[in-house]
C-alpha cells in the first residue's frame, strides 16, 4: 500500500497522505480491497487520474 502511495505521490505530484486517500476511495468506490488496488498500481495495471479541478 506505501509503495503503490509513493508511485502515485511522485506521479501525480501529491501528498502522500492525498495518495493513499486515493487509493482508498477508490478501492471504495470500486468495491476491491485495497491490497488489489495497490497492487495494480505497482504493476502498472491502473493509472489513478491527476484531479481536474
Amino acid at each position: 500500500m506505501h509503495q503503490a502511495a509513493g508511485i502515485l505521490f511522485a506521479r501525480l505530484a501529491i501528498p502522500v497522505d492525498d495518495a493513499l486517500a486515493r487509493l482508498r476511495a477508490h478501492a471504495f468506490s470500486h468495491q476491491r480491497a485495497i491490497t488489489d488496488v495497490a497492487r495494480d498500481v505497482i504493476t502498472g495495471h491502473l493509472h489513478l487520474p491527476q484531479d481536474t479541478a
